[in-house]
């Protein structure tokens, strides 16, 4: 696994709700899911890695953050880990009180 991975999994409180943009192949997903216990969901542009992502038994969409973002209901994630496609290791961490929508910094 990535240590960008690992500094994200290491910031994640266990039995939450993650979903994680850009989700690629699932590394992250998978080790989230297996090793603390967290309630994980993936969204990908690519659907290949989305293929990869399902036959590895991860819940996983097809879409483009940009737009398929508005489909999840307000308050419906706990931590999204390299949101938005942003290519760097940031997690917003959103209480619920405060996070609009998956994916919008000023929500989180």
């Amino acid at each position: 696994m990535k240590q960008e991975f690992k500094i994200i999994a290491n910031n994640i409180e266990n039995n939450t709700r993650v979903l994680d943009v850009g989700c690629g192949d699932g590394v992250l997903i998978e080790y989230l899911k297996q090793e603390k216990n967290i309630d994980v969901r993936g969204l990908e542009i690519s659907k290949d890695k989305v293929q990869t992502c399902i036959s590895k038994g991860l819940t996983v969409i097809e879409g483009n953050a940009e737009i398929d973002l508005k489909q999840f209901p307000n308050n419906s994630f706990d931590y999204l880990p390299g949101a938005a496609g942003s290519g760097s290791c940031r997690i917003w961490a959103c209480s619920p009180a405060s996070c609009r929508r998956p994916a919008c910094p000023s929500g989180c």
